[in-house]
């Protein structure tokens, strides 16, 4: 069930550019990432649009990654919108 996460699609091998710096902070806020302020007590969904190539996929994955490695007692199954 899902699809299986790229191992180079991580917040390390994330190129961050003028255009993407929000929605790579948000989705470290959204993945827990160390370092990142709490702006929320649960949850949050998050919406990340933007043309082909801008690196949709990679964030998507990367707050994956970075929950299956840093939280083990939690599951992840990653889906695109095709699945």
């Amino acid at each position: 069930f899902g699809v299986e996460l790229n191992p180079r699609y991580t917040f390390k091998n994330f190129i961050s550019a003028k255009y993407n710096k929000l929605a790579l902070s948000m989705a470290k806020i959204a993945a827990k990432a160390e370092g990142q302020i709490d702006l929320f007590e649960d949850n949050i969904p998050l919406f990340i649009h933007g043309g082909v190539g801008l690196g949709k996929t990679h964030l998507a994955q990367a707050i994956a990654w970075h929950i299956k490695e840093n939280n083990k007692s939690k599951r992840v199954v990653y889906l695109s919108a095709e699945k």
